[in-house]
């Protein structure tokens, strides 16, 4: 988290001081047990909600200048409570490409551009582990 990106196989291996194996396993079993998603045919972590390894119109920063990706809308608000911190969030409107300007603080919304913004959800939440990629 304080690197704003996710760490490779090596450097889970070298932090935990386990071998390569063992750690490639584990990352298996995680994502099969959806506590985060890896890249196809890899063990490198893609998803590990609200955190995005690959950039996506979801763009959130903390008052510490770190910066992350989210991979949804949802994601990028629930940085506020995962990073329990203050929170500014950049995303474009996937409708009409209109810039969106969030921040969020202790007290909920200190700023919300467009005041009309709408999270919109296209598919059922009992349905985005079918192709939580792409949903």
């Amino acid at each position: 988290m304080r690197q704003g990106r996710a760490p490779t196989l090596d450097e889970i291996a070298r932090t935990l001081e386990w071998p390569l194996g063992e750690v490639e396993a584990a990352l298996r079993e995680l994502a099969r047990e959806r506590q985060w998603v890896l890249l196809s045919d890899t063990t490198q972590i893609l998803m590990a909600m609200p955190f995005s390894a690959l950039p996506t119109p979801y763009r959130v920063e903390t008052v510490d200048g770190v910066r992350y990706f989210a991979n949804c809308a949802w994601d990028a608000v629930a940085f506020h409570v995962v990073l329990g911190e203050p929170i500014h969030i950049q995303a474009v409107c996937p409708d009409c490409a209109e810039a969106i300007d969030v921040r969020l603080e202790a007290g909920g919304i200190a700023k919300i551009d467009p005041p009309t913004v709408v999270i919109h959800f296209g598919v059922p939440a009992a349905r985005w582990w079918q192709d939580i990629v792409d949903t």
